[in-house]
């Protein structure tokens, strides 16, 4: 089993993204013009536990926490949690902490997980 965890958002400009610009965040123009803007939480992607995954990127996050809770009024911020299993591999069990949800609450942030 595999999994990577990012924090994402599309935006219409670089200006709503002030600081959030710099490494360690990415960000590529997409066809319409519009801004992909993306950090991934640098775990191993064999790391089996979900949990990990949130807490190391919460790590990178906290400095800038706050530009965050602002960046989601001007755009929709996504969480992703991707889960790939060689064939034959059962889906795995996705649990989260009760602190992990509220944080992502807290950014008023949607969370989407792919098996």
């Amino acid at each position: 089993m595999s999994q990577r965890v990012t924090l994402g958002a599309i935006v219409k400009s670089e200006a709503v993204l002030g600081d959030l610009i710099r490494p360690p965040f990415s960000m590529r123009r997409l066809p319409n013009g519009e801004i992909r803007w993306e950090i991934e939480s640098g775990v191993d992607e064999h790391e089996l536990r979900t949990e990990d995954h949130f807490v190391a990127l919460f790590v990178k996050l906290d400095p800038v926490w706050e530009q965050l809770r602002s960046l989601s009024d001007h755009c929709e911020l996504v969480f992703s949690c991707y889960v790939w299993t060689d064939e034959g591999e059962p889906t795995p069990i996705f649990v989260l902490s009760n602190r992990t949800l509220a944080r992502i609450a807290g950014l008023r942030a949607e969370l989407n997980v792919d098996f």
